[in-house]
């Protein structure tokens, strides 16, 4: 049971920001149609709540749901639906593919499903199940001996069942949870699957039993749902939506306040991470702010008009850049205003440790809040924070501290890191007394060699010292090694780029200058080869200065005044003596 003060911080974050609901049941009433036979009053009940709250509400049949047609685009849009699970003589389908389409859209919704039928722990399962989707059983089984194992037992799958509370669990992706139910485990057993074999044709015999519940097929690559444990406000919550089921029951017609209670006791089992809630309060306080909050932002016509001129005066290249970077510190400097309310209301729901510091300790206690198994994830907690600290997205064009690899590098063997001043990567015409003016709109670029590595708990170790950089490679946390005990200096190159640096598609165009032969006989030629460059990410503009002073000191270098001391030869063995060459006298020597 959720305190009072979770109760108020979940209210604050999902209840108080809805401003809209719409009530779909195929026996409410429309606007302009005869009322007969319709419940006027569980509509006018949930009116009436709506109203007492200060929210619109519109009623709707859910007429345009029915057929398989395109959905109207209102019905995607409000803060609250409540949604009758059977809109067209008992038919389910429709609700469920309502409910796919609102977690798939770019609106976040709250909804609460009204069902007559008593098993609305079961109306909730196949909710979750259709929202998860159905996979591959045999995807389940890793080898043949698990193939083999789950083909004998099939047959005999109807002659057990198991708890809807771990077909919930499954659906949820809490497999730790399926893993413990020693019943079924047992179960498997007694029916003839080896101890090695059980978890694999469990896994498989769960994932029959969501087939029984939807013909959904999984979008690959999706996360699975959240999918509550109590049987009390049965909920789900998947992508943009949030669901829970209600009963619908002759005692409860008139009380359209029940929704409301509902939705909140749900939201607070569910009990959202201390993220999640202060980004939903953020999200509200921003719909809050509205023009006033706007205003206060862009309270100075003055530097409007410096804006803009800022926004005229760049080259045609470099102005999506500028007004990206404009706009960027616009809203930053627009949420600044907001920011002390969401680390008010966010320092509220940050979970307590008694003793916290930055060790070991913390960090596993501060993993074990999201994940059941925290055992060996601590380099990747720490790498992905260093990614997430260090790095941003790419830009259109290469800045300081882009990172790039030759696309047909396929190994990353080489990988570098843009060191040129920034001021020499704007996107135009370099004034005509420059040489860069000649080979416009080429441009020269220095860059920092590095090497790449998986996760190392030595560099991670070292990472305050800034000589690596932690990147994501796809979904593969990488090392980018600057420098270190065998680089103990930055390993420079020069490149020239095409079109200004330009990047489409995370890549871009160089020039390779090599030297080369046409005959043995012939003198050395100097060419240039194009050469295609991919881009891996951005370090962001702080930590890319810092990078850029590394190399500037090693450009600077002083040494010519110093001598190192030469190593020590190494010690020379000493060779055995031989016992035989010792004992034989020396031959005398011969008279001429």
């Amino acid at each position: 049971m959720a305190d009072a003060q979770s109760i108020e911080r979940i209210d604050r974050a999902y209840m108080r920001p809805i401003r809209t609901v719409l009530a779909i049941d195929d026996e409410f009433p429309q606007y302009g149609a005869d009322p007969t036979g319709k419940q006027l009053q569980r509509a006018k009940a949930i009116w009436q709540a709506c109203r007492n709250r200060g929210l619109l509400c519109d009623i709707d049949d859910g007429a345009t749901l029915v057929g398989g047609g395109e959905t109207p685009k209102h019905l995607l849009k409000s803060d609250l639906i409540i949604l009758d699970y059977h809109l067209q003589e008992g038919d389910e389908r429709w609700a469920l593919e309502f409910l796919v389409q609102l977690a798939d859209s770019d609106h976040a919704s709250l909804v609460v499903v009204y069902t007559k039928d008593k098993d609305i722990d079961g109306i909730r399962r196949k909710i979750a199940a259709h929202l998860r989707g159905r996979k591959q059983v045999q995807g389940w089984l890793e080898n043949a001996e698990q193939q083999a194992a789950w083909q004998a037992i099939e047959p005999k799958l109807g002659e057990f069942g198991i708890t809807g509370k771990i077909i919930d669990a499954f659906i949820g992706g809490r497999l730790k949870e399926c893993r413990s139910d020693d019943a079924t485990r047992k179960e498997l057993e007694r029916i003839g699957v080896a101890k090695p074999n059980v978890s694999a044709c469990l896994n498989a015999y769960l994932e029959s039993r969501v087939h029984a519940l939807t013909t959904r097929v999984a979008v690959e690559g999706k996360g699975a749902p959240a999918v509550g444990t109590s049987e009390e406000s049965p909920w789900a919550y998947a992508n943009n939506l949030f669901v829970v089921c209600v009963n619908k029951t002759p005692e409860n017609p008139d009380d359209g306040e029940l929704v409301f209670q509902e939705l909140l006791t749900a939201l607070c089992e569910w009990n959202p991470n201390f993220m999640l809630a202060s980004l939903a309060f953020a999200r509200a306080e921003f719909v809050r702010g509205g023009f006033r909050h706007e205003r206060e932002a862009l309270n100075d016509s003055r530097l409007q008009a410096g804006w803009l001129y800022h926004a005229w005066a760049g080259s045609a290249h470099e102005r999506k850049d500028r007004l990206r970077t404009l706009f960027e510190r616009v809203i930053n400097g627009y949420s600044a205003s907001l920011l002390e309310s969401v680390i008010e209301f966010g320092s509220g729901l940050v979970p307590a440790n008694e003793s916290p510091d930055a060790d070991m300790k913390t960090l596993r206690a501060a993993i074990q809040e999201f994940h059941e198994e925290p055992g060996g994830l601590e380099s990747q907690v720490i790498h992905l924070l260093n990614g997430f600290l260090v790095t941003e997205p790419s830009k259109n064009f290469i800045e300081t501290g882009t990172i790039f690899v030759r696309k047909d590098d396929t190994e990353l063997k080489q990988v570098y890191i843009c060191v040129t001043p920034a001021c020499d990567l704007v996107p135009r015409m370099p004034r005509e007394y420059l040489w860069e003016n000649q080979i416009h709109p080429s441009r020269p670029i220095i860059a920092i060699r590095g090497r790449v590595k998986d996760i190392d708990d030595g560099c991670l170790m070292a990472a305050e010292q800034g000589k690596n950089i932690f990147i994501l490679i796809g979904k593969e946390p990488k090392t980018v090694v600057l420098m270190d005990s065998s680089l103990p200096v930055p390993i420079l190159e020069w490149f020239v780029v095409e079109k200004m640096g330009a990047i489409e598609k995370m890549e871009f165009d160089a020039l390779e200058f090599v030297r080369s032969k046409s005959k043995p006989e012939d003198d050395d030629q100097f060419a240039n080869k194009p050469v295609k460059m991919r881009v891996l990410g951005q370090v962001r503009a702080l930590y890319a200065s810092r990078i850029q002073q590394y190399a500037g000191q090693h450009l600077s270098r002083i040494g010519v005044d110093f001598v190192n001391l030469p190593p020590p030869p190494p010690p020379q063995k000493k060779e055995k003596a031989n016992p035989a060459a010792q004992s034989t006298p020396a031959p005398p020597a011969r008279a001429d």
